[in-house]
């Protein structure tokens, strides 16, 4: 100073700076329950959305085709790759245009902000599912039969559905049991999706007082971007009586063919003749 102190050791300071605005990763935009489709109604998806950014992300959201007006999007860093944030807004309510613009506002700790207005094309799928096969795994006669006093897992209902638009999920689909002792909306035990059908599995068990016949539905039948398809009721036979034996005969066969008596050396062929309702 100017009475000739000096400072033996000068304390330093470290000022971190970043000029640098976060990343939109723009091709990773992803309406999840859409895909590449939309519907003639709204419906619920979630989107996604990563970010490059060193620091923690704020990062909102505004579209007129979605119900979006600066919701906040959850932002979590990836596992493996360096600054890289996956995004994502729920249940997003998402109006029926075949373009959605979304504009996406991204600020780091620092106040760096990007801000990028998004377009996503999506394909209109007007077409509702259509069900191949609604029954029974027990069939005969073109009818479904079901075990009266099952446990579950012994009786299947099946169904087989083409949709060549959006596609299906097992959320799209419930079945009226109620006649079967199930909830009127119930979900499938499993679905899969073939090469030609989308198809699903209900296992269940009976405890049935009487056979007869009993009437089973769905209660729910759509494809991923709302689209319903026709639900018809199919008839159910519980069965309650056996096979019964009308005639039963032994005959001894040998070269000469069959005979009404028995020789040495005869194989022994047994008829039956069996009634089933």
């Amino acid at each position: 100073d100017w009475l000739g102190h000096k400072a033996v050791n000068l304390p330093l300071a470290t000022l971190k700076t970043d000029f640098v605005a976060p990343v939109l990763v723009k091709d990773t935009l992803n309406f999840t329950s859409l895909g590449k489709f939309i519907g003639p109604y709204n419906v619920q998806t979630d989107i996604k959305l990563d970010v490059l950014e060193t620091t923690t992300p704020v990062v909102t959201a505004y579209s007129e085709q979605a119900e979006l007006n600066g919701i906040e999007a959850s932002c979590s860093l990836d596992d493996e790759v360096d600054k890289l944030w996956h995004c994502e807004w729920d249940n997003i309510e998402v109006h029926p245009f075949s373009t959605i613009a979304l504009k996406v506002i991204a600020v780091d700790e620092y106040e760096n902000t990007v801000e990028e207005t998004l377009n996503t094309d999506l394909v209109e799928d007007t077409s509702a599912p259509e069900i191949s096969f609604f029954g029974t795994e027990r069939q005969f006669e073109g009818k479904s039969y079901v075990k009266m006093k099952g446990v579950t897992g012994e009786n299947r209902l099946i169904l087989k559905v083409n949709e060549q638009g959006a596609g299906m999920t097992s959320e799209g689909v419930r079945a009226n049991m109620g006649a079967l002792g199930n909830s009127q909306f119930e979900p499938p035990t499993f679905c899969n999706q073939t090469e030609s059908t989308f198809d699903c599995y209900w296992d269940f068990g009976a405890s049935l007082s009487s056979g007869g016949v009993l009437r089973v539905g769905l209660s729910k039948f759509e494809d991923k971007v709302g689209n319903v398809g026709a639900m018809p009721e199919i008839e159910i036979v519980a069965d309650n009586s056996p096979p019964k034996v009308e005639k039963l005969e032994f005959y001894g066969t040998s070269d000469i063919g069959d005979k009404d008596y028995f020789q040495s050396n005869d194989k022994i062929k047994i008829k039956t003749k069996i009634a089933e309702s």
